[in-house]
């Protein structure tokens, strides 16, 4: 995976191809077609790994938290940084992003769905606790993840290239979550 990917930073998403992809990787490209049937095959399973080490990081976050705004809130700035730190470090990887939303859907919906899983049991959580209706931690829910998109799509990341990100993250989330 890290000789693929260092190829598609090196060329690219559309002058990838894997016949040159076996040969920096010093192998004939039938080793390759063991594994992956075509250059989008393998697209996609570097973004499955981003995205497992994403998800891995907002594990990790998480657990270090005990209440349901703490827990959110690290669960969005750890996010947050994984993917500004992809940016910054993998400049293909903003290439990758734009086309993974319409060649691999269903990678990034069920990622973008576990997200939002993880973050409704926190505002679930925390409405019971300031007695909101279902329809509250509905809205709430629907509200935040509109706020947040800015923040957590790599596209927009990188078009915006904010310096003080975090910091509004943490008052977006202290909004979110008063005291």
């Amino acid at each position: 995976m890290e000789q693929m990917l260092i190829h598609v930073h090196r060329y690219g998403r559309k002058r990838t191809r894997i016949v040159s992809l076996a040969e920096d990787m010093g192998m004939s490209h039938a080793n390759i077609y063991r594994h992956f049937n075509n250059k989008i095959e393998i697209l996609d399973a570097l973004v499955q790994d981003w995205l497992r080490a994403a998800d891995d990081l907002i594990d990790e976050a998480a657990t270090q938290q005990k209440s349901p705004a703490k827990i959110c809130t690290a669960i969005v700035i750890a996010l947050h940084r994984y993917l500004r730190c992809k940016l910054e470090n993998e400049p293909a990887a903003i290439e990758v992003f734009r086309h993974a939303f319409s060649d691999h859907p269903e990678a990034v919906a069920n990622h973008l769905t576990g997200l939002r899983l993880r973050i409704g049991l926190q505002i679930a959580d925390y409405a019971d606790s300031i007695g909101e209706t279902a329809q509250e931690k509905t809205v709430r829910l629907d509200l935040m993840t509109t706020v947040l998109e800015p923040f957590l799509n790599p596209v927009q990341i990188f078009e915006r290239q904010s310096e003080n990100d975090e910091q509004q993250l943490q008052l977006l989330m202290a909004q979110f979550f008063p005291e």
